[in-house]
């Protein structure tokens, strides 16, 4: 194991509650106890053995060696269950703050990773870290500790056994920097395969209608089966090296050692320079000197595979650090007088392409502005703006007096109540995904529900991203949300889409009701709901060419009027189809 990987070892250890890391070396510790005085084992067999030959019972080394195990059972019996429940602990400790954490990245940067990514982190990536607290890992440190003593007690008995020894250990040390080097590219390759693996097979399940209809299951075969023909190259080209490394410096070496114990050994005793118990002790040594060349090996390759896991692990700790820095001090401060939203100059490059430009505009108390736009004029990338979740942007935006860019989202929604056209249903009870988080008024639901026609739901659990109810049901869920938090500010992103027009009629009125006292933003093209606005912003080519009321813009701003005339002629058309029947 080369030492940047030991470094990462012990790095990775920082990360962990000291608590149970201290409590899941002891209980490691307890179970090999037996470990730690093995080195006594092979003298006091010796003394037992060389005692018999000359017709001795060695009753007092026997004591001994019967005491020395009844305690390490006594010891591994205990240290089974403090180790097992501070390892378990350690590794939840550990997943609920990478979770914990996770609240603080850019919603963009999570979108960008993808839901499998974080998922694959949490419950895979940091449980197979956590091989480096196996039992394994806890028995090489001891055993390595242990080699220095045995080495000094074969040094005493013979020279050359001990250079035999010495020669052993070696190529220990050399098979470890060898393999490291031949395997680590492969294992990192092959767990970024399995990350892309995950993110693949979440996609494809997540989209199953699309793909049935652009008959497209035999690609996604094709494009999984390329990724696992991918993984497996790189699997084997891996476990290829590493069982050629084993034959060359594990197993030859072995066989050679011992072949050399019992016919340089035989010589001694034959010569009457060493006695049978000493042979049988050195035998034994030599097991204890070959078992961390055993364990080592396990170790370098459990170490080599985890080392991209820990990459990835200091590396989210890392960004959300920064993360978190960047938001130390983003608590707002409410300015007097201050505007609710102050936009200046602001301008959004995609890849060198402007997708907003020069947007300057105020939200102040009593404003219900609405944003109007065709697809592609850059509405949403003007909502992830305000809602702070992209920062990458040119200009200033101010919030409440305050820089947008230092406020985490988490602070920011505090203030607003969102509306998002995108409704996203937990898979729990109709009230849970009502409140949510927040504080429960008992009353104050129950008046959300009985106002919006949700009573049919009560108690119901509404299925995996709201599999059990309908896309109308879906709306209201959404409405109840925004009524129940009841914030003075609202952002609300193309409400009620996709509805009949009883029941966007029937919550039209009830989201009317509700921004009446408020003030906010709606980001829409649909006249029903441009009428709820006071002022309308129209956005076209990500540039503002017109601002006002919507009975002036009407007349004076070409595509206000055509959205407005298109949507009329449409009623129009439909109403004399019908006169016609």
């Amino acid at each position: 194991m080369n030492f940047s990987n030991i470094k990462k070892v012990f790095k990775f250890y920082s990360l962990l509650s000291p608590l149970y890391l201290f409590g899941t070396f002891l209980g490691g510790f307890l179970v090999n106890f037996e470990v730690i005085v093995g080195f006594l084992f092979p003298i006091l067999t010796k003394s037992i053995i060389d005692s018999l030959t000359l017709k001795i019972i060695n009753w007092q080394a026997i004591f001994y060696l019967g005491f020395l195990y009844l305690l390490s059972l006594i010891l591994m019996l205990i240290g089974e269950q403090v180790y097992i429940k501070n390892k378990y602990l350690a590794a939840f400790d550990l997943m609920n703050k990478i979770f914990s954490k996770s609240f603080f990245f850019p919603v963009k940067k999570l979108k960008e990773q993808g839901s499998a990514y974080y998922s694959t982190l949490i419950l895979n990536q940091v449980n197979e870290a956590f091989g480096v607290l196996d039992y394994s890992y806890i028995r090489n440190i001891i055993v390595i500790f242990r080699m220095f003593f045995i080495m000094g007690i074969v040094f005493i008995w013979d020279r050359i056994f001990f250079l035999l020894f010495l020669i052993n250990i070696l190529i220990v040390a050399f098979y470890s920097e060898v393999i490291n080097k031949k395997t680590q590219s492969y294992y990192s390759k092959g767990y970024e395969i399995l990350r892309r693996a995950g993110s693949y097979i979440v996609e494809t399940f997540e989209n199953l209608h699309e793909i049935f209809a652009g008959e497209g299951i035999e690609k996604r075969k094709k494009g999984y089966k390329e990724l696992t023909d991918e993984f497996i190259n790189v699997g084997l080209s891996a476990e290829f090296i590493r069982a050629r490394l084993d034959k060359l410096l594990v197993e030859l070496p072995e066989y050679l050692s011992r072949l050399f114990i019992f016919v340089y050994g035989g010589i001694l005793i034959a010569s009457g320079k060493m006695t049978v118990g000493t042979i049988l002790a050195i035998l034994t040594y030599y097991s204890y000197i070959t078992e961390p060349l055993y364990l080592f090996r396990s170790l370098v390759q459990v170490t080599v595979k985890l080392v991209s896991n820990f990459d990835t692990i200091f590396k989210f700790f890392e960004e959300a650090q920064e993360y978190e820095k960047m938001y130390e001090d983003g608590r707002i401060l409410i300015r007097e007088n201050s505007p609710i939203y102050s936009l200046k100059d602001v301008a959004f490059f995609y890849d060198e392409r402007p997708v907003l430009k020069n947007i300057n505009f105020e939200v102040v108390r009593g404003d219900r502005v609405a944003i109007l736009g065709l697809s592609g004029e850059g509405k949403t990338t003007l909502l992830n703006i305000l809602l702070g979740i992209e920062k990458d942007y040119q200009g200033e935006v101010e919030f409440l007096g305050n820089d947008i860019r230092k406020i985490s989202p988490i602070e920011l929604f505090k203030y607003i109540g969102y509306y998002s056209q995108q409704v996203g249903i937990f898979n729990d009870t109709l009230e849970n995904n009502i409140i949510l988080g927040r504080e429960y008024n008992k009353k104050r639901l129950e008046w959300v529900i009985k106002e919006l026609g949700l009573e049919h739901l009560r108690g119901r659990v509404l299925g995996e991203e709201g599999s059990f109810i309908s896309g109308g049901e879906k709306q209201r869920v959404q409405l109840a949300r925004l009524l129940y938090g009841n914030k003075d500010i609202f952002i609300i992103d193309e409400p009620l889409v996709n509805l009949d027009v009883i029941n966007e009629n029937f919550l039209l009125e009830k989201l009317k009701d509700f921004i009446i006292d408020k003030s906010g933003i709606l980001i829409t093209h649909k006249p029903n709901i441009l009428r709820l606005a006071n002022k309308i912003i129209v956005l076209m080519d990500g540039s503002i060419v017109g601002v006002g009321p919507l009975n002036e813009l009407v007349k004076s701003n070409p595509l206000c009027k055509k959205i407005i005339e298109t949507y009329l002629e449409s009623a129009k058309e439909l109403r004399d189809e019908i006169n016609r029947k």
